[in-house]
């Protein structure tokens, strides 16, 4: 069930927030392993770039080299220092590609449909509240519990080691939505509550792939609620590969991936675009 994610340990919650159907994700972030993979990728390039300087040399001293045996022995020895700057090129990116996968961690989610077979709009506030906290005591919680022993914090267990929950902002006019947050937001209040933006996880795309962008989507679907869907679960189903993470596909039925793939994707958002010390949209 486990897979990694980040030395310094920011676990989120993060849920979306749908008026029926509900989903969560339990994820944590190593932000200390950024600053190491940046240092042995700068050291890979640098080896590199020292490589084509001795090659440079050489070619360029080669017609010299030839005249004499005894400057065989200059050659053999930038050849040498040729070797030993591929293997530390090489040891370095088997050590950026080692901690890149451990750079995010799944710990357990869920999608549901609360209420299958009524229509939105008629079921009761009450029993919208009920499910909604009964859901979260049960499954959610639950989920916390078992992660515990790999470091997540205990709801409400320590004033300077808390849960990052992550709740969309919902719109004024969403009443049933709204509904759904604030009984997120009232279950964890003591816990690290942010209000997200909902266009923070559209930004994020992937350097080598530049059909990610969720520019694409809009031009392929006729509303936007379906392009952030589909872009949603695009860019989970590609870190889903990039970093191995075990049981994300099986947390959720098919028709509901999209509503997991926002849980997940807006801790991306967040964690790249959005401002990690503010509680307020």
């Amino acid at each position: 069930m486990v897979s990694h994610i980040f030395a310094f340990n920011m676990w989120c919650l993060s849920f979306d927030c749908a008026s029926k159907s509900f989903a969560f994700s339990l994820i944590k972030i190593d932000d200390g392993l950024l600053g190491s993979i940046s240092a042995d990728v700068n050291l890979a390039l640098s080896c590199l770039s020292q490589c084509q300087n001795c090659l440079a040399d050489i070619k360029r001293d080669l017609p010299i080299l030839a005249l004499a045996d005894a400057l065989i022995f200059e050659k053999d020895a930038r050849m040498r220092q040729i070797d030993d700057l591929v293997n530390s090129a090489t040891a370095a990116l088997k050590r950026a590609r080692a901690n890149s996968g451990a750079l995010v961690s799944w710990f357990g989610g869920g999608a549901v449909d609360l209420f299958p077979g009524i229509h939105d709009k008629k079921i009761r506030t009450v029993d919208r509240i009920r499910g909604i906290r009964q859901y979260i005591s049960d499954v959610v919680c639950g989920t916390i519990r078992r992660a515990e022993k790999w470091g997540c914090p205990a709801i409400g267990a320590s004033p300077h080691d808390k849960l990052n929950v992550l709740v969309e902002y919902q719109m004024g006019p969403n009443a049933p939505s709204r509904i759904v947050s604030d009984v997120i937001i009232t279950m964890f209040a003591d816990e690290n509550v942010l209000i997200v933006g909902a266009g923070l996880k559209n930004k994020v795309f992937f350097l080598d792939d530049e059909h990610s962008r969720h520019c694409y989507f809009l031009e392929k679907y006729a509303s936007s609620y379906l392009a952030n869907k589909a872009h949603s679960k695009y860019c989970l189903d590609y870190m889903v590969k990039l970093f191995g993470l075990i049981g994300v596909d099986e947390s959720a039925p098919k028709k509901l991936k999209k509503d997991l793939a926002d849980s997940f994707m807006q801790v991306i958002g967040w964690y790249r675009y959005g401002d990690r010390t503010t509680q307020h949209f």
